[in-house]
């Protein structure tokens, strides 16, 4: 027996370096992510809109508010046509950097870690893109945090700019790098290594003033990008929150406890840093999954799968046991949240390879099919009529269907929070609504009001919706798009308030008659058990109820936007609604109006909930 094991060591020792390099190889191919042309739908057109940002030249900040930044357009799944060419130079480089990364991991490792490693970052980790990322901005933190060889710069200082550079294109790995390098500084500082924690630093820092002014944007910006972004991504949880089946609630919670366990096994391992140092290492490790848990549990329908993605991943690259318990504990979870898709990942590992390397064989041929499928969607989404009327005036898209603006060749000027489903806080909402009322706003507005996870759509982006009633009109009809044209004499009014009461949850309040519209702000104030729940997991969930003569319906209720005021009265849910509206056609009214009374059942909410009613007349009903 020791004869074999000598052979077995020795013949693992000659397979190492092929291992490593086919293993490579293959992750860099089942990974590389072939762009897909533009369709319809929400993700198409907010990837269009970065696109069409870094075409136009549009500022982050101040033009665009949105969770990614100048270099977010590198980040999407669907491509702007004219940038196919960078889309894959970065797809080629940073996939490379992961298949290398992951090389690394496993040459530290048992050969048959190795190989686990390997097949779970060639046939699970495609499955979810962002997994990817989070694995590599974990992997770069976390080297140079253990690293024992501090006595060059380079390490630390082009960790920084890389990491800076992931910063820019997705707030998300904005807010981990920041919150990582942090976490590194003070692993180092309580390991007496000052100098790499630095550089480390100011790596990237220097990256991010770098990059953000090679993207052509204006450094006075950069600080409105992080504070609106920052808002955004606050509001994110109140509005997107989406419930998953309490079995992967428990498999995720138990995939966050044993990363920690995890963690603490590692450093336990180093045995000879300060006692300090080694709670450091767990907290930088705990803080980073919180993140990603965050981020996957926030929206938790196909995000789930990033952070057990992502776990398995770091679980197999840690030395100590416990890493192969996080290992498993990810990969139960993933079979738990899509089983169908386990049991097809060898087809999709075997799709995958065959498509990279089918397209790396033919990458101008690849790039032409591309283009011809782009224009062969683009002539079934023609829009003749409004595009006629429309010609070379500007003109913004209402709702989450900006793409139509690329298919009809409009001169397309959006407005910063360019979808209404994200502008929900007051504040976000108020900066569209500046935008119609300035210089900048365009001669023209296509809408289509619609709405995401059933909410009031006359809820989303509420401010901006008022402002369009006041300064523009109705112009024309097709294909379910409206067309709004500027008035040539606005008069705007201010709410004139009429009312204000406070009711306890599930109780109906009336809503005042007016001849204008109604205006309504409500106010539900979580309670100490929501804010702990909203901090470390997400929202409870809770509905608004509208009363009309038909009947009682329940709407997604965001308690942000409901708190900066929305339009209650006519009940405006869909595009035929406000067309209605416009043409002079009678809406259904708002009788009474109530929150839902599971929310105080549940705790996470206060017991009462404060309305406040208002009335406008916009230029077309003054009385």
């Amino acid at each position: 027996m020791p004869f074999l094991s000598v052979i077995g060591y020795r013949l693992s020792r000659f397979l190492r370096v092929p291992m490593l390099v086919t293993g490579a190889a293959l992750v860099w191919l089942s990974s590389l992510s072939w762009p897909v042309p533009f369709s319809d739908g929400l993700d198409v057109s907010w990837s269009f809109v970065l696109g069409f940002a870094r075409m136009g030249r549009l500022h982050f900040g101040t033009d665009l508010v949105f969770t990614y930044g100048p270099w977010g357009f590198l980040n999407t799944v669907y491509c702007h046509p004219g940038l196919f060419w960078s889309h894959m130079a970065w797809e080629f480089v940073f996939k490379a950097g992961l298949a290398i990364t992951v090389a690394l991991c496993a040459a530290g490792l048992p050969w048959w870690r190795g190989l686990l490693l390997f097949a779970v970052a060639a046939i699970l980790q495609p499955l979810f893109g962002d997994a990817a990322y989070s694995f590599f901005i974990a992997a770069l933190l976390w080297v140079n945090a253990v690293t024992d060889d501090h006595a060059g710069r380079f390490l630390p200082a082009v960790s920084g700019v890389i990491l800076s550079f992931l910063a820019l294109q997705k707030f998300t790995f904005f807010l981990s790098t920041g919150a990582g390098i942090v976490g590194v500084g003070c692993v180092l500082f309580a390991r007496q290594h000052k100098r790499p924690a630095l550089w480390l630093a100011g790596g990237w820092l220097a990256g991010l003033l770098a990059g953000w002014l090679t993207a052509g944007q204006p450094l006075a910006d950069l600080i409105i990008f992080v504070s609106r972004s920052f808002a955004q991504a606050a509001a994110y949880q109140d509005v997107m929150g989406f419930e998953e089946a309490p079995i992967i609630f428990w498999c995720g919670a138990a995939t966050l406890g044993a990363s920690l366990l995890a963690a603490w096994g590692e450093s336990r391992r180093r045995s000879d840093w300060p006692r300090l140092a080694r709670w450091a290492l767990v907290a930088l490790a705990g803080g980073l999954c919180f993140l990603v848990w965050k981020n996957s549990f926030v929206r938790a329908d196909g995000h789930v799968l990033g952070l057990f993605l992502f776990a398995a991943l770091a679980g197999l690259s840690l030395r100590h046991a416990l890493g192969l318990v996080l290992a498993t504990v990810a990969v139960i979870g993933v079979w738990v949240a899509d089983p169908g898709l386990m049991s097809v990942t060898h087809y999709l590992l075997r799709a995958h390879v065959q498509d990279s390397v089918t397209h790396l064989a033919h990458l101008r041929d690849t790039r032409a099919a591309f283009v011809a499928q782009t224009e062969k969607v683009r002539a079934a989404q023609l829009l003749p009529l409004l595009r006629s009327r429309v010609g070379g005036e500007t003109v913004d898209v209402f709702g989450h269907e900006q793409v139509v603006a690329y298919w009809n060749r409009l001169n397309y000027r959006p407005r910063p929070v360019f979808q209404g489903y994200p502008a929900v806080s007051a504040s976000l909402a108020q900066i569209n609504a500046e935008f119609y009322a300035s210089a900048k706003a365009p001669q023209f507005v296509l809408v289509r009001l619609d709405t995401i996870d059933g909410r009031l759509a006359a809820a989303d982006d509420a401010r901006a919706l008022l402002s369009l009633i006041e300064r523009y009109e109705f112009d024309a009809e097709e294909q379910g798009w409206l067309l709004l044209r500027r008035r040539p004499h606005i008069q705007t009014r201010s709410v004139e308030w009429i009312s204000q009461e406070r009711r306890a949850c599930g109780a109906m309040v009336t809503v005042p008659h007016s001849a204008g519209l109604v205006w309504a702000e409500v106010r539900l104030q979580p309670s100490w058990l929501g804010a702990l729940r909203t901090f470390f997991y997400k929202p409870k969930m809770t509905l608004l109820q509208i009363e009309t003569k038909d009947g009682v319906q329940s709407y997604r209720f965001a308690p942000k936007a409901a708190a900066g005021g929305f339009l209650l009265s006519p009940v405006l849910a869909n595009t035929v609604n406000f067309r209605d509206y416009l043409i002079g056609r009678p809406g259904a009214t708002a009788v009474t109006v109530g929150i839902d009374a599971d929310a105080v059942r549940t705790g996470c909410f206060a017991k009462t909930v404060e309305f406040r009613f208002g009335q406008i007349f916009p230029p077309a009903q003054h009385p």
